[in-house]
């Protein structure tokens, strides 16, 4: 009898050891930015940190503020509060977190 292959549903949650090996900093480095970017509200579940898609983007950007671009703590606070209150998506940062994070699964 021929296998089937069946894909399992992408999670829509990523526990905070999966959220850290994605975006590529130690666990205790998210935990650090929940404690200074309000932005960052992971669920939580019996006492475990659950991320979303769309806070994962939020600290792929913050990381990039921080690592790439040199903002300090509080000039990263400050971009991300203003650049937050725009509802538009823009397309191309949408792409390059994906491209990172495609990266980052290779």
């Amino acid at each position: 009898m021929p296998k089937l292959n069946i894909q399992k549903p992408i999670d829509p949650f990523k526990t905070i050891s999966e959220t850290a090996r994605l975006v590529g900093v130690e666990p205790h480095v998210l935990r650090f930015w929940e404690k200074e970017f309000s932005q960052i509200k992971p669920e939580r579940s019996n006492g475990r940190r659950y991320y979303s898609n769309k806070t994962i983007d939020i600290i792929l950007n913050i990381k990039d503020l921080l690592y790439k671009k040199g903002y300090t703590l509080e000039g990263a606070k400050s971009y991300i509060k203003n650049h937050n209150q725009n509802s538009e998506v823009n397309l191309d940062d949408v792409l390059n977190s994906l491209k990172k994070v495609e990266k980052t699964l290779k």
